[in-house]
């Protein structure tokens, strides 16, 4: 702390019966509550002889801690705010074991014990927040202090202030309540403090920082359920100890971005970090991902049919396809429907008639010339794409569009072969959605996408095609590499949860 700012300590404590004696002694439960109301009711007549039988141990062991560890080297006193929980409920079989009225107490000793006339602060104010639920009720007591938060009831807590939270007294259910209940609005700076029967100071706890993990772990968990990575993995990344799983999933998110070269090194890492079962994943992960990134880098060059390396590539489409649309993310839907379906038509020109449809990018595309040098050394090809397509002419000297890819598949010689008519058939109900995708941002225009617009022009929902359009090519698509990364996942943030 620099002696040129005034220190500032926030505590918020819990009451128990523990924390009151008189003469020495404790106040039995059974009439708790009438003999620390007729104690507050001899204030009035004795405020010196009455506070001088007063003794609140675990806030005087507690506060003269906090006090230390605020007072400068030069003797500068820190700005001190006490908040006290206490009891006071409605049943009247339990209303003797209530600490309001020794919370009205502790508010006045704790002012005379530690205030300015003390000289042990600068300035101190002790405030009371009074729970009228049953304190052994932990919904009640955690919606109690959502309430708080709520309500703005809860203190600001500057850079320059440091909170403290006792939890040594109250019962479990008001103990869980404080913690849980204002988890959002305390940081990593919050020390939470205990002092057993027999210690004589506090011991600060590492409370916040695991309660803080435990929820990241918890929304971690959500966001894995539903899919989400990107998140899942940024959430992870923030966790210290979970590092080489957040490494993990950055892979699958550039996984999901076709980016395999980016997520084989983001598995480098995890694997170095990482042993046992997260080691195991990431060694798995990256074999599937140097065989995906193997076939995409063949396809890039390939000059001649290659129709054996399209199906894992259409598997890994399909699958990222599905989890956009269950994501409701339907432009993106859009875009990649469109993708399996040209990929889909790709595979079976080149499975059923052996032309390449490589997409080098060299002038004319590496593979054109043996793709028109195909066409053209088969008559019946020649004569069929020189028959119009819809009303058009199509260019078979051009990089191939799916509009000639699905007229080769309707050649007369492949009319009664199955692949040809099911992904030509396919493909064509899935034109159904062009107009939409054309007008859309991941098109030419501006128009929005939603499910109902795409369900509209479709005529229903159309996973079940392209479903069909996938086991066309010998794919099972309910192998989902997605749904394993996401189950491994999973199961490293429950053996985290449980190491806690």
């Amino acid at each position: 702390m620099s002696a040129s700012v005034p220190s500032t300590a926030v505590l918020i404590s819990t009451l128990g019966h523990r924390d009151l004696e008189v003469d020495g002694e404790r106040i039995p439960e059974t009439r708790f509550r009438s003999e620390t109301k007729r104690l507050d009711d001899a204030l009035t007549a004795d405020h010196q002889g009455t506070l001088a039988r007063l003794h609140f141990p675990i806030l005087d062991s507690v506060i003269a801690w906090v006090i230390e560890r605020h007072t400068t080297p030069h003797g500068r006193k820190p700005h001190f705010t006490v908040y006290l929980i206490a009891t006071d409920q409605s049943d009247p079989a339990y209303r003797e074991t209530d600490t309001v009225h020794a919370a009205v107490l502790a508010q006045k000793w704790i002012k005379d014990r530690f205030g300015e006339a003390a000289k042990a602060t600068a300035s101190l104010s002790v405030e009371q927040w009074t729970y009228t639920g049953n304190p052994a009720a932990f919904d009640d007591t955690l919606r109690y202090f959502r309430r708080l938060i709520a309500h703005q009831s809860f203190p600001k807590i500057d850079p320059d202030t440091t909170l403290y939270v006792n939890v040594t007294s109250g019962t479990p259910g008001l103990v869980f309540g404080l913690l849980a209940g204002l988890a959002p609005v305390l940081d990593e700076r919050a020390v939470v403090l205990y002092k057993g029967p027999r210690d004589p100071r506090p011991t600060p706890t590492r409370l916040i920082d695991e309660l803080r993990r435990a929820r990241l772990l918890d929304e971690v968990e959500r966001r894995l359920n539903e899919s989400d990575f990107s998140v899942a993995a940024r959430l992870l990344d923030s966790i210290e100890d979970m590092k080489p799983v957040a490494r993990l999933a950055y892979a699958v998110v550039h996984r999901l971005d076709f980016d395999f070269a980016r997520a084989l090194r983001d598995l480098d890492d995890a694997v170095q970090l990482s042993s046992g079962k997260t080691r195991q994943l990431a060694q798995q992960l990256q074999r599937e991902l140097n065989e995906l990134l193997r076939r995409v880098e063949t396809l890039s060059v390939a000059a001649t049919a290659m129709p054996e390396q399209h199906p894992l590539l259409l598997r890994e489409l399909y699958v990222n396809t599905c989890l956009t649309w269950h994501a409701g993310r339907y432009a993106d839907f859009l875009a990649r429907a469109f993708r399996l379906e040209e990929a889909a038509l790709r595979w079976a020109v080149e499975h059923v008639l052996r032309l390449p449809t490589g997409s080098a990018k060299t002038p004319r595309g590496q593979a054109l010339p043996a793709f028109i040098e195909g066409i053209e050394g088969n008559p019946e090809l020649l004569a069929h794409v020189q028959v119009p397509y819809e009303g058009r002419q199509l260019d078979y000297r051009r990089a191939p569009t799916r509009d000639l890819l699905r007229h080769l598949l309707a050649a007369p010689s492949l009319r009664g072969h199955p692949i040809a008519q099911q992904v030509s058939t396919l493909s064509g109900r899935l034109s159904r959605l062009s107009g939409l995708r054309n007008d859309s941002i991941v098109g030419h225009g501006f128009q929005g996408v939603s499910r109902e617009a795409i369900i509209k022009a479709y005529g229903g929902e159309p996973l079940d095609d392209l479903r069909a359009l996938v086991e066309a090519a010998g794919i099972d698509p309910d192998d989902n590499p997605f749904a394993a990364a996401r189950q491994a996942l999973l199961q490293a943030i429950r053996r985290a949860q449980a190491q806690g």
